[in-house]
Parts: C-alpha cells; structure tokens; sequence
C-alpha cells in the first residue's frame, strides 16, 4: 500500500473543502464522523504536534469515508435519489444542475402559492425549494408543505381580506354568505374553514351545510328541517323580513337583529319551537313599544277610526 503523497493529501482536502464540508453540514453527527475524516487528512495538528491518526495511504482514506457513508444512519436511511442530489449539491461540477432543479421547484412552489392565495418569504421559499428538489416533491407534496404556512397567513390575518386566488376567493364568499345569514364566525373558525376549501378538502357547499347544521339550526330550531335540507335561514327568512321592514319603516333589516328570532318562530310550554305564522308574526309587531311610533301604526289607528266612526254613521 503506497504512502500518501503530499499532492494527493491537498487533493484530498480540496475534494474535503469543496464537496465533504458541505455534506457535513447537513446532519451534526453525520457531520462529526466527516469532520473526523477531515483531521486525519493533516499529518499535524495546528499546535504542530505530530497527528498520530492521520491516513497513511488514499485506500485508507477512502475507506474510512466509505465506512461512514454505508453505516451512518442518516445517510442510509435517506432514500438513494435524496442521497444523489446532496451530492450533487456538494459537488462543484454538477452544482449548476442542482441550482437548476431548485430554480425549478421554486417556481412550482410560487405558482401553488399564487394559486392558494398568499406569498412565501423569500427564506422560506428557498429553503423549501431545495428540500423539494432534494426529496422529489410532486404537487401533492408540495401543497401538503405548504399548507402549514397557509395556516400561519391565515393566522396572522384579522380578518382574512387581503388574500387572492383560492384563499381570497373563498375568504369572500364565506363573508359574504355568513353576513347574509347573521353567523358571526370565530377567526380560528374561519380560518380552518378557508384552508380546508383552498387545498380542497372540503367544498364551499359542504362548509356552508356544516354551519347550517350548527350555527343557523341553533339560532332556528323551528326550522331544522328545512335548514338541513340546504336551504338558508335568510331565503326562509326573506316574508318575515318583508312584514317587519314594511310595519316598522326599517328598510334593511339583517338576520343578526334579535327581532328576526322572534318574528320566525314561537316557544311553546314543552319548550318547543315551532314557526310562527306570518299573521301572528305581525300581530307581534303590533305589541312592540316600537310599532306604536311607525307610520303603520298611526294608518292602522286611523283606518280602525275611521272604521269605527262609519259604524256609528259619522265619516
């Protein structure tokens, strides 16, 4: 077995320098086998002491690294290909392949977040653009690495506006539907609603069913059925809302005004709620301290004397 040449142990620690060190950072106890590798490429050590250690021969050598890299347990349990583009990253010759694929996967982790609805920071972009070339993500991949920081967006927002493409989409809907129907949603809520429609979990009609199913049947029991079958308490709402905006000269009347529970639905002495007719919703009016100052109530008091006068022939 010849001896290592003094050219052949620079080569050995170019090779370390460019392409072992950075494999070395990958891992910390991977890292310490290879920085052990690179102490027995110095026939001294710093304080000139003699390193009785070090490698006498380039099989000796490259033996002891191919020891580490076949029974290190963070090198073999990586899948081969991983292994390939880590050492591809580390070698200064293919380096320019390896940048290409992570320019690749960038741009592919961009465009799903554009589609989603929100922007990665430039660290977290490329920190996971490189792990997605490295570990061969495919879309699936790259959507279920991504909807963590979806969820973090979401988090940070008050109140979800701001975002486009499939979060900002299904942010307004969701607002604009819950509005209409009087659901006032948590923001933890919301959150994990929006998320789940952006990366298609569930559908917006199904999110909407669900809170039917728990927030409008709670505030509606009176109409459980019908609100089950998928129909609105605002479309069920819509002739009580009618009477009530007309006997009490309220032009825009919403589903979160108390009144509307009242007029839709009565307690009965079994402590079930049943609909109330729309001609007893409007005699309900009528008891209201509000009414008595409407212009309703002043033409019905006058239309009620005037009925009374032509009874008795005065009119």
């Amino acid at each position: 077995m010849a001896e290592m040449t003094k050219e052949e142990r620079a080569q050995y620690k170019k090779d370390w320098e460019e392409r072992l060190k950075r494999l070395a950072a990958e891992n910390p106890e991977f890292g310490a086998k290879l920085n052990r590798y690179r102490i027995r490429l110095d026939k001294k050590y710093p304080n000139g002491k003699k390193n009785k250690n070090a490698f006498e021969s380039t099989e000796e050598a490259d033996d002891y690294l191919e020891e580490i890299m076949e029974t290190d347990p963070y090198w073999t349990g990586m899948p081969s290909d991983e292994r390939g583009r880590l050492l591809q990253q580390a070698d200064p010759t293919r380096e320019a392949d390896f940048n290409d694929g992570v320019s690749t996967a960038r741009g592919s982790l961009e465009r799903n977040a554009q589609v989603l609805g929100f922007t990665l920071a430039p660290e977290q972009l490329d920190a996971l653009a490189t792990q997605a070339y490295r570990e061969e993500w495919d879309e699936n991949d790259m959507r279920i690495h991504l909807r963590p920081l979806a969820d973090a967006a979401l988090g940070a927002s008050d109140d979800n506006s701001g975002f486009t493409g499939n979060l900002g989409a299904a942010a307004a809907q969701l607002s604009d539907w819950a509005a209409l129907n009087g659901i006032a949603l948590d923001q933890t809520s919301a959150d994990q609603m929006l998320a789940s429609v952006a990366f298609e979990d569930k559908t917006m009609d199904q999110v909407k069913q669900e809170l039917r199913n728990t927030y409008m049947i709670g505030a509606y029991p009176a109409w459980a059925d019908q609100i089950r079958a998928g129909i609105d308490i605002s479309t069920l709402a819509n002739p009580y809302r009618d009477v009530a905006q007309r006997m009490l000269g309220r032009p825009n009347i919403q589903m979160n005004d108390p009144i509307m529970q009242q007029l839709m639905q009565v307690q009965g002495a079994d402590g079930q709620f049943a609909a109330r007719p729309l001609w007893e919703a409007e005699k309900y009016i009528r008891g209201l301290d509000e009414w008595q100052y409407t212009d309703d109530a002043a033409e019905t008091y006058a239309s009620a004397t005037k009925a009374v006068g032509a009874m008795f022939g005065f009119g």
